[in-house]
């Protein structure tokens, strides 16, 4: 179910990524200064550059036109099956941290700046939501840790693709490289529930 707002978007983005004269649209371009090659040389020199582009601020967020069609808006609902899986159960505190990073993801991915304060909270409910399932898992679904930690690495991979991306000025990938967060985050909330979960809370 999840996919199919990705598959949409996809679609759209690659309307958006060809010539027009109206319409569907990106906002954002590419700064000459940041424009990297897509693959840098392997070995260390490779492994320096992505480490200066994830530590620096000369970036912005690929904005488009209309935003509601925006990729990693639209991936903001991939927190719904968490959220719905939980409720199912009957385990409210499994749904708390997606449905607030729901709404948080929304509100900023719909006007994405980085300096803005709907980032910063975003950011911050993100990072206390991941560390709030991973209590939860610890307490009370230890053998879903491991499926939990599967998708929290490859969402963090993600996060960081897509980062470099765009710091390179290969926004629009790095749009739907940044798209894995939400879907790796919550593929590993599945996981860690298709364990089953105790009676308590």
């Amino acid at each position: 179910m999840a996919l199919l707002p990705l598959t949409a978007s996809l679609a759209c983005a690659l309307i958006a990524s060809a010539p027009a004269h109206g319409g569907i649209r990106p906002v954002s371009t590419v700064h000459p200064s940041r424009a990297r090659p897509l693959l840098a040389r392997l070995g260390p020199a490779a492994l320096h550059a992505a480490i200066d582009d994830l530590q620096s601020s000369d970036w912005q967020p690929f904005r488009m036109e209309p935003p509601w069609l925006h990729p990693c808006f639209l991936a903001s609902f991939c927190c719904g099956p968490s959220v719905i899986r939980a409720l199912s159960l009957r385990r409210p505190l499994f749904a708390f941290a997606p449905l607030i990073v729901l709404f948080t993801s929304m509100a900023h991915w719909i006007d994405p700046r980085k300096e803005s304060t709907a980032r910063r909270v975003d950011v911050w409910c993100v990072r206390l939501g991941l560390a709030f399932q991973v209590v939860l898992g610890v307490l009370l679904v230890p053998r879903g840790l491991p499926g939990l930690a599967l998708g929290y690495t490859l969402g963090m991979a993600c996060y960081m693709g897509g980062r470099v991306l765009t710091v390179r000025g290969h926004k629009l990938l790095g749009a739907w490289v940044h798209v894995g967060v939400n879907l790796f985050a919550n593929m590993g909330n599945a996981l860690m529930l298709a364990q089953g979960i105790p009676a308590s809370p």
